[in-house]
């Protein structure tokens, strides 16, 4: 018995896009890393008892949520570094450094998610670490 129906599988691979356009306005990424969290947190509470079928569709999509979180997070990080060192000039490479990876981050989990491959990624339920998802 499949825990979630097809329909209900395409509104959360729905959800994935909306975090990809947000990170791509940058405006809202707030609002990419409020869905990413939201939506990892239940694919974590749904996969132990999720069939095989929904269980390689929610570790897809959680896949993504957590690539995106992590890419907001280290972003965030080096954007920090790269503003308060700016003054020495050393900063300036490093936001675009950080710029073109930010780029880089997105247009790779776009593709992974236009072909259905998951992202390299640690996907753990409570307790429970289903290892590297994938390897690219």
């Amino acid at each position: 018995m499949n825990l979630l129906s097809e329909q209900e599988l395409s509104y959360e691979r729905r959800w994935v896009w909306y975090s990809y356009l947000c990170c791509l306005a940058i405006f809202p990424v707030p609002v990419a890393a409020l869905i990413s969290g939201w939506k990892l947190r239940r694919y974590k509470r749904l996969l132990p008892a999720a069939s095989a079928i929904d269980r390689s569709e929610l570790e897809l999509l959680a896949t993504h949520h957590e690539w995106i979180l992590r890419s907001i997070a280290a972003t965030l990080i080096l954007a920090m570094v790269g503003i308060g060192t700016a003054y020495y000039i050393f900063g300036l490479g490093v936001m675009a450094v950080v710029a073109v990876w930010w780029v880089y981050r997105l247009v790779r989990g776009i593709l992974a998610l236009l072909g259905t491959h998951p992202l390299p990624s640690l996907v753990c339920t409570s307790g429970r670490c289903y290892g590297p998802v994938a390897g690219s």
